[in-house]
């Protein structure tokens, strides 16, 4: 899927996508096969979000202030849930999945550096935040090649190692999204939960990044 970088875009009065048609196929295709959806509050209230078309499935709401109606069809059906930091003071009756006082790690794309977070960390205010520029990209140097998937994972898993951090969160878009997935594989100690963004198992060939 190809967004903006702020998930802003708005298509036909809804939030959507800089792709195609293949695209929103696709991520039915996905959307049906979760067994929880995740979507931010504020796109919950402007679209009205109602229970899930697929029995048994399940619709995790993202808040930072709790806001959110109890009565509304999609809590009141209790197919919807909160996620939200431990001081939120969200309304009886909606079920709740409160983030404790953790770390953060946040991978940037290819291309981009750690800059691309910093609204993001201006967000999540009582966590400590590990943004950082992978190799070759912003401020860091650049390594004689190649620069392997290998390469990019232990950079990451000496970092959080070197900052002695524990359960950690692991944000990635993109290149930065591979890099965690690849953590997670390799150090799943140091893993309490993924969010890859943006991403894939596999992106791309080497025909292609060689072209």
């Amino acid at each position: 899927m190809v967004t903006s970088l702020d998930g802003s875009v708005v298509v036909d009065g809804a939030s959507g996508d800089l792709g195609n048609a293949t695209d929103r196929q696709i991520l039915g295709a996905l959307r049906s096969a979760a067994a929880i959806i995740v979507v931010g509050a504020g796109t919950a209230r402007r679209e009205g979000y109602g229970p899930p078309r697929k029995a048994g499935q399940r619709i995790a709401v993202v808040t930072k202030s709790g806001r959110l109606d109890a009565e509304s069809p999609l809590f009141a059906s209790g197919a919807g849930l909160a996620i939200t930091h431990e001081s939120a003071d969200v309304p009886s009756g909606i079920e709740v999945v409160r983030a404790g006082g953790t770390e953060v790690d946040l991978a940037h794309a290819l291309g981009t550096d750690a800059s691309i977070w910093s609204a993001v960390v201006q967000c999540l205010p009582g966590y400590q935040c590990l943004t950082y520029d992978q190799r070759g990209h912003g401020a860091s140097d650049c390594p004689s090649p190649p620069y392997t998937m290998g390469a990019l994972i232990r950079d990451l898993e000496r970092l959080i190692d070197h900052f002695a951090l524990k359960d950690v969160v692991v944000i990635g878009a993109s290149l930065g999204g591979l890099v965690a997935q690849g953590l997670a594989v390799k150090r799943l100690d140091l893993v309490r939960a993924l969010v890859p963004s943006n991403t894939a198992a596999r992106i791309g060939t080497p025909a292609m990044w060689q072209a």
